[in-house]
């Protein structure tokens, strides 16, 4: 079986590292099949080719379209757009013989899905959060319904989004939730040997306590009020470590809000960091305020490390966490409550660890990556023999 996936993007997320740990999964557990990658970010490209998959680079409109504006972009766009794209699929299949193709940014399903339809290949869409919960214009939205019909299938990587788009008129007998996972052998608990020797890499000391968050810094993903709860943290309890891992458009934001606030001591942003693992293996909390999205492969990374997680009661977190046994999940708390719940699995360690060991218990019962991988690989089996 040969699968070209199409993910058209600026920059690496959640959903790039799901397509990476794809590409390790299927050579894994499939390695007669192959994936062919389509991306229009450079370095998202040389990490597939690191990992020894086959992957063009197109410079060719990139935008998650949302808005009108958006979309009166992509038309000006759209002659160089249809030509490079439809060039470099067609090549493929005459060198590759490619019957599937996997969709996953809005754009390329309105817009790619009808006319790879009409040109004979079956159309997979991958669904990585909840599209009809986003701030979109109707056009949009209804664009999206209309090329939906023009799928196979449609998979999405939690029940929240499955049901986001059966509310947005998306045909069910279309939409199969295939739940993302991890490698619990890659993603483990790190000894108390391995933990001290990070630390004091990174000029931490041991007795030092960790609060993390990794990913993008933008509005959606809550980093501006973080450092609203971080305040109150400091005023409560010393000795606390704040590591941000990532960038983004609210990076320099961020930068100002430290040194005006006098907080350069206590926090640590090593920027975007392509292996996680070793920041996540010695947070004691991760910290994370999402607020519009589906299952957090950060989260999964974090709980298969046994650490517990603080977040928002949207979505894919409530499929993650457990609240009360796995970590916390809040609603409406004040920056005040969210520092003392926070305060309150720092000074417990006992409690934390044993939050951190039942995180990782429900990691691997129920979101391995071998069972994620064996129901993605029967959906794309499925669609390519129809």
């Amino acid at each position: 079986m040969q699968i070209l996936i199409i993910r058209a993007t600026n920059a690496i997320g959640g959903a790039e590292i799901y397509n990476l740990n794809l590409i390790k999964a299927f050579r894994k557990y499939y390695p007669e099949d192959k994936l062919f990658f389509i991306t229009t970010l450079p370095e998202f490209s040389r990490r597939i080719k690191d990992e020894e998959a086959g992957v063009i680079t197109l410079s060719v409109f990139s935008e998650e379209v949302g808005t009108k504006k958006g979309l009166l972009r992509l038309f000006y766009h759209l002659p160089k757009y249809f030509y490079f794209y439809l060039k470099t699929i067609l090549k493929f299949r005459q060198k590759e013989k490619i019957k599937a193709i996997c969709l996953q940014s809005a754009t390329e399903k309105i817009f790619l899905s009808p006319i790879l339809k009409i040109l004979g290949f079956k159309v997979i869409w991958i669904e990585h959060g909840p599209f009809f919960s986003f701030p979109t214009t109707k056009t949009v939205l209804f664009l999206y319904k209309i090329a939906s019909h023009f799928s196979s299938k449609i998979i999405t990587v939690s029940q929240n989004t499955l049901k986001d788009a059966q509310k947005g008129g998306i045909n069910k007998n279309k939409l199969i939730c295939v739940r993302t996972g991890v490698d619990p052998s890659h993603f483990y608990l790190l000894s108390e040997k391995t933990s001290t020797e990070i630390k004091r890499k990174i000029k931490l000391a041991r007795k030092n306590m960790t609060v993390g968050y990794v990913g993008d810094f933008n509005k959606w993903k809550g980093v501006n009020e973080f450092l609203e709860v971080v305040k109150e943290i400091v005023k409560k309890m010393g000795g606390i470590r704040f590591i941000l891992v990532g960038r983004g458009e609210l990076s320099s934001w961020i930068n100002r809000v430290i040194k005006r606030n006098s907080l350069e001591k206590i926090f640590l942003l090593p920027g975007f960091k392509k292996d996680v693992r070793f920041y996540l293996g010695i947070f004691d909390v991760i910290f994370y305020l999402n607020r519009i999205g589906s299952i957090s492969m950060v989260l999964l990374e974090a709980m298969a490390m046994g650490v517990p997680v603080v977040a928002r009661d949207i979505g894919g977190n409530r499929e993650l966490v457990v609240h009360g046994k796995t970590g916390y999940l809040f609603k409406d708390e004040t920056p005040e409550e969210l520092a003392d719940i926070i305060i309150d699995l720092l000074k417990n360690e006992k409690k934390r660890k044993t939050m951190g060991k039942a995180a990782r218990k429900r990691i691997v019962k129920y979101f391995n990556e071998e069972r994620w991988i064996r129901e993605l690989h029967a959906v794309f089996e499925e669609v390519v023999k129809e």
